[in-house]
């Protein structure tokens, strides 16, 4: 599967995964070496993907929805460095 990344992202990416949840797809990211944003609305599940990747600079977990625009992304990636 590590494959899949290939020439799609890079350790200089920066990822929104948006609606994830406990964070399994967020896990395949980081693990490719991308900054991730997990943005999940549930707080339940947002709380067990900050309990599994706590301590990571490379991950940033965001209360939100589809509906979190972009910018706002972008925003808090400037502010997160």
């Amino acid at each position: 599967m590590a494959n899949a990344a290939d020439g799609i992202v890079s350790r200089e990416s920066v990822v929104a995964d948006v609606g994830s949840g406990t964070g399994k797809l967020t896990e395949l990211f980081l693990d490719w070496g991308c900054r991730v944003f997990g943005v999940e609305p549930n707080e339940d599940m947002r709380r067990e993907a900050q309990r599994a990747f706590a301590g990571r600079d490379d991950f940033v977990s965001v209360n939100g929805t589809v509906e979190f625009s972009y910018r706002t992304v972008m925003d808090a990636a400037r502010f997160a460095d």
